[in-house]
């Protein structure tokens, strides 16, 4: 018996979803469902196909968009957001329709139709430096309204290259978009930027000679640049 092939490509990833669709649904059923519609038939296919983004499944208050590049990927989620915040401009604030987007650029498995992997997890989700940033601007009596959520340096400083926003990552990373990309690296001292690794075991002694290693050379202190 013959295994069956996997197909894999690599591809941008969209995933998209409603703010508060619990409460919006409990508040006016109809009237939510009537605005999501609108708001995917006049502008978020629209978009899709200037940008040469595929509709891949509707997911009850979301989208799962599949796109050739990162770039097309970021330039419909930022039109498509703009065009939601004018499409709510007249809209009261209770009812209006607000959407979080994710972007990630991965190795996707292909069936049919339909996409698979990590990739699409990933833009699904949200990222430690997110859950870092949540955590101090809740601490500090804040909270981050989100908009796009980018997993990925490089889509996050290709934003940036295009005048939109800032990128909070490590400095590393943005050291190496620079060298081909047309941004500005400002580096952080405060102390809620700075991260503290550990590394976790279950006992280090049990562990092969080669792993015992491996936990010795990463405990020694990163010579500074």
């Amino acid at each position: 018996m013959t295994a069956e092939r996997v197909v894999r490509r690599l591809a941008a990833i969209l995933a998209a979803d409603v703010v508060g669709y619990s409460r919006l649904m409990g508040r006016d059923e109809n009237g939510t469902l009537a605005k999501l519609k609108a708001h995917r038939t006049e502008r978020l296919e629209p978009i899709l196909a200037r940008h040469t983004g595929r509709l891949v499944k509707l997911t009850g208050d979301g989208a799962l968009v599949e796109f050739p590049s990162a770039v097309d990927a970021l330039s419909a989620a930022i039109a498509f957001q703009q065009a939601v915040a004018e499409a709510n401009h007249d809209q009261p604030q209770e009812t209006r329709i607000m959407f979080r987007i994710g972007l990630h650029l991965g190795d996707l498995i292909v069936e049919g139709d339909d996409l698979h992997g990590d990739g699409v997890n990933v833009a699904a989700g949200g990222s430690p430096m997110q859950d870092l940033l949540n955590y101090h601007a809740f601490r500090a009596g804040r909270r981050f309204k989100l908009r796009i959520r980018l997993n990925g340096t490089d889509l996050m400083c290709q934003m940036v290259e295009k005048g939109i926003g800032l990128a909070i990552l490590p400095e590393t990373a943005a050291r190496r978009s620079q060298q081909s990309m047309a941004i500005r690296v400002i580096p952080l001292t405060d102390t809620w930027a700075l991260r503290h690794l550990r590394i976790c075991v279950r006992s280090f002694k049990s562990l092969p000679a080669h792993a015992q290693r491996l936990v010795e050379f990463l405990r020694l202190p990163t010579p500074m640049p």
